[in-house]
């Protein structure tokens, strides 16, 4: 296998790219190269049968003894066209075919490899190397050049890192700022209107200052909290500031703004069932004991002209100078009145039905719910030896407590209460698995002492009625009569009757009946049983079933004779009840 690159490495060495090469083919070998440049010799075996050479599992082989003359004393090989050939035939220098060489493809004829080109480059082959040379473009204004043995592109307009200079023309100033592009710095804007009170600082920052005589200043804006926002109208030199409280849209507030003010519908028994107080950036509001305050909070930043006067109410410094004066606004849940320079906020209360919110002398209130024990709090759930009472978003429900003791006929079910009446039922399964006298081998039953199944009655569901109570159940497994008639020999046999149950109880019973006689002279001999029982008891629960089946088998363990059975009778009895 060769691979072609620069200076004899891998594609992609040095600072050339993959060449374009293609295969070739001569009389004894064939080329195959890859999309990655990688060339692939196929040497050619002539099938003529007389032929030597061939390929073993790593190279070609030519059996040394496969090559001598016709007497064994000579062996001969010789190199074909585009092939060479070294060694002396022995084991210690084999003779070796090699293909390839020197000269622009190879020695021989060996296959030639050819230099391509594409819009991007051209390659050449020479002694065995290929070469790729980068084509670049002669059109105007291109940048790409060779320096230094490399691809090389000047910065400035042809590429490259851009100055400031240059970027300093791509940037414009909107509203608001101002740019100077021989510097590229970039100022505040303001404005040359009559009444603008904005200026720079100090500081280089912005600044509005505060009102002649500590008035207000002459520009005034609406502000926003968590619970309210500010609107400003301005008529000439009066501005007007309109708060509105903000209702949050998250479910289940029960807040609500009505024409005429704010809306808090009543709870369950005349109160909401939980009221708690809150923070905001501008006020804070406390709940005790049903009683809802709010306090308004005042910043301490120096120039705040807003204050809290000695009656408890809002205050702020009547205007001077340049200042405007600053009148009252409404809002479908707060009035605001300026007097004097005292603005003063009075909450409205919607008279609509129902609603609970009201005002005391000293805040907002709202009462607390009837029955609702220490005259704040909050209706709360409770428990008594029969009942539990639960509260959850102003509804009020209660769950009876049903005892989990034993043997309690009272039930919670979905539509109520309920205690079942007594009940008692009965099931039989009745099966005669021989009517007539059949001799014992029409059964063909092994002499294995296992008991096998001759016949065997339909299945029998056995339902308790009742949801919620247990029923007890005994069930009488019997052979109720069988016959038995032994001719002669020895004879040992077994006859019985099997229950098996399962369901939500599972249990297999057996009753049965031995039958021996070793008497082998005597003549026939009759045995006549009259029954045999076994009972058991278990019990189904609430609403389960059980299935029943009842089957005959006949077990021998030893037969040296005749016999023969005349009759056999199976039945099982169950009764059920609470």
């Amino acid at each position: 296998m060769a691979y072609l690159g620069n200076n004899g490495c891998g594609c992609g060495c040095g600072d050339s790219k993959p060449v374009n090469v293609e295969g070739g083919e001569t009389p004894s070998a064939k080329d195959i190269v890859s999309a990655g440049g990688v060339v692939t010799t196929d040497v050619k075996i002539s099938k003529h049968p007389e032929n030597l050479l061939s390929v073993a599992g790593d190279g070609l082989l030519v059996r040394k003894e496969d090559c001598r003359s016709a007497d064994g004393s000579e062996t001969r090989i010789e190199a074909g066209a585009g092939a060479d050939l070294t060694g002396s035939g022995t084991w210690e220098d084999p003779y070796i075919v090699s293909f390839g060489g020197g000269g622009e493809s190879g020695g021989g004829d060996a296959p030639k490899l050819k230099g391509g080109e594409t819009e991007t480059a051209a390659d050449t082959v020479k002694d065995g190397v290929v070469t790729t040379d980068v084509k670049l473009s002669d059109e105007d204004g291109n940048a790409l050049e060779v320096r230094d043995g490399g691809l090389y592109v000047p910065a400035g307009d042809g590429g490259g890192a851009v100055d400031c200079d240059e970027m300093r023309k791509c940037v414009s100033a909107g509203d608001g700022l101002t740019y100077d592009p021989k510097t590229g710095v970039f100022e505040a804007k303001l404005s040359g209107d009559d009444g603008n009170t904005i200026a720079l600082g100090d500081d280089g920052g912005l600044f509005v200052p505060a009102g002649t005589g500590g008035g207000p200043a002459a520009t005034v804006k609406g502000g926003e909290s968590p619970t309210a926002v500010n609107k400003v109208d301005a008529d000439g030199s009066t501005f007007t500031v309109t708060p509105e409280a903000k209702v949050s849209k998250k479910d289940g507030n029960a807040i609500t703004a009505e024409a005429d003010g704010l809306y808090v519908p009543a709870g369950g028994d005349g109160g909401p069932s939980d009221i708690a107080g809150g923070e905001t950036q501008t006020a804070k509001t406390t709940v005790d004991a049903g009683k809802v305050t709010a306090d308004v909070k005042v910043s301490p930043k120096e120039g705040n002209t807003l204050s809290v006067d000695g009656d408890g109410g809002l205050f702020v410094a009547p205007a001077s100078g340049d200042g405007a004066p600053v009148t009252g606004g409404e809002t479908p849940t707060i009035k605001t009145t300026v007097d004097g320079g005292k603005v003063t906020g009075d909450t409205k209360i919607s008279a609509a039905d129902g609603n609970v919110l009201k005002t005391n002398d000293d805040g907002l209130f709202v009462p607390a719910p009837t029955g609702g024990g220490d005259g704040g709090a909050p209706l709360q759930g409770g428990k008594t030896p029969t009942a539990t009472t639960t509260v959850k978003d102003g509804t009020v429900t209660a769950d009876v407590i049903v005892s989990p003791d034993k043997g309690n006929a009272l039930k919670a079910q979905d539509n109520g209460l309920f205690v079942p009446e007594k009940f008692f039922q009965t099931a039989e399964i009745a099966l005669t698995s021989i009517t007539d006298e059949v001799d014992i081998n029409t059964f063909n039953v092994p002499v294995d002492g296992t008991g096998h199944k001759i016949a065997e009655a339909p299945p029998l569901e056995f339902v308790n009625p009742s949801p919620v109570l247990p029923m007890h159940v005994v069930v009488d497994n019997q052979l109720e009569h069988a016959q038995f008639r032994i001719f002669n020999g020895n004879v040992k046999a077994v006859m019985g009757t099997r229950l098996h149950i399962e369901g939500d109880v599972t249990m297999d019973v057996e009753s049965h009946q031995q039958f021996e006689d070793h008497n082998v002279e005597n003549g026939p001999r009759m045995w006549d049983s009259m029954g045999a029982h076994e009972p058991v008891t278990f019990t189904i629960p609430p609403g389960g079933k059980v299935t029943m089946t009842m089957g005959a088998y006949l077990a021998i363990y030893l037969y040296d004779g005749k016999s023969t059975l005349f009759q056999a009778r199976h039945r099982v009895t169950a009764w059920g009840g609470n």
